[in-house]
């Protein structure tokens, strides 16, 4: 039995700048568990909270996020977006809602699905005109779809045909002797067909056993909580910091928050890339005699140079930074444990 998924939203209870309130959406097999990983400026509003189950979680998320990346902006990441001190957040609530009860109760076609169907109804409307001119071609088989002549019988013309395939049938057989009539593989003269459908079950069975088995390593980790790419910051070592503040209190709750195993090795990896601003950031805290904001504006000026044209933006920016601070240094491992205790 499918397990279904619902598609939830909620306001976050933190607050950024001017009072400003943030809206998330998602989608997850398993909503208590999904909220627990929610917490401090990140944890839903009780009062704002709605989810609605159904199979087709994947496009009622995906329209959703489209529809309101068009009037609200992103905080971080494709699933946060700022609600605007001016708006009432009620109002958002009433209406993503209803928007996701819409979705989730409507059958969901996206654009290029309606292309394919354009295309299959003009090929249907092909076919129709083809009958209707083949009704009128009175001196085509109805049988075989074959010219015959005006005082031709259809029986006797089809009694013919009949004859013909049947030949041309049992010659085509006995010409392609040479392949397998279980795998559709080319075999030797001299191999018999249960030989070779032997070692081909085998082949198979031997692959099929190796894909669930992978499946099983897989299925043992759950998906990780997902985080905000870099291009989200549009170049601000502010918003990278304020990220932080959320995925730091995460942390503190659940050191493996973004995922184990295999499945979730791009997910980790990308976080290890932000580890190495954040000690920077630590760096330059420390040499400001701990004054957070000229730390900032430190490491925003270092990177300022990078998001210009042919910079190398984020990534060009990282490498500098691992020159100055490799990640297996005694100096990288001290910093890591200072940000341990930076928001205590």
């Amino acid at each position: 039995m499918m397990q279904s998924e619902c598609v939830y939203s909620f306001i976050a209870e933190g607050y950024i700048h001017n009072k400003q309130r943030v809206l998330k959406v998602g989608r997850t097999v398993d909503l208590k568990r999904r909220l627990k990983g929610y917490s401090g400026l990140d944890r839903p509003d009780a009062k704002s909270l709605n989810w609605v189950e159904t199979n087709n979680s994947i496009n009622v998320e995906r329209i959703l996020k489209r529809m309101l990346c068009e009037v609200l902006e992103y905080h971080s990441g494709t699933e946060r977006f700022v609600v605007p001190s001016g708006i009432d957040c009620h109002d958002i609530i009433q209406w993503v809602h209803t928007t996701i009860n819409f979705l989730a109760t409507t059958s969901i076609v996206n654009r290029k699905c309606c292309k394919k169907t354009i295309k299959k109804r003009k090929r249907e409307v092909n076919i129709v005109e083809s009958s209707e001119e083949y009704i009128d071609n009175s001196s085509t088989c109805v049988i075989c779809d074959q010219k015959r002549s005006s005082n031709e019988e259809d029986e006797n013309h089809a009694d013919v045909f009949t004859a013909q395939h049947d030949e041309a049938t049992s010659e085509e057989y006995i010409d392609n002797s040479s392949t397998c009539v279980t795998c559709d593989q080319k075999r030797s003269s001299n191999e018999e067909d249960d030989n070779h459908a032997d070692v081909f079950t085998a082949q198979y069975d031997g692959a099929k056993k190796e894909s669930k088995e992978e499946t099983k390593i897989e299925d043992k980790y759950q998906i990780g909580l997902s985080h905000a790419r870099f291009d989200t910051f549009h170049g601000s070592v502010y918003r990278l910091w304020e990220e932080y503040k959320i995925l730091w209190q995460r942390e503190r709750e659940n050191s493996k928050w973004f995922g184990e195993g295999p499945i979730n090795r791009s997910n980790r990896n990308y976080y290890y890339r932000k580890c190495v601003w954040y000690r920077e950031i630590m760096r330059q805290i420390e040499l400001h005699h701990w004054d957070v904001e000229s730390a900032l504006t430190c490491v925003q000026n270092f990177a300022d140079p990078f998001f210009l044209d042919s910079g190398g933006g984020w990534e060009r920016a990282e490498k500098k930074l691992r020159e100055i601070t490799p990640s297996t240094s005694d100096e990288a491992a001290r910093l890591n444990g200072k940000l341990q205790t930076i928001f205590k």
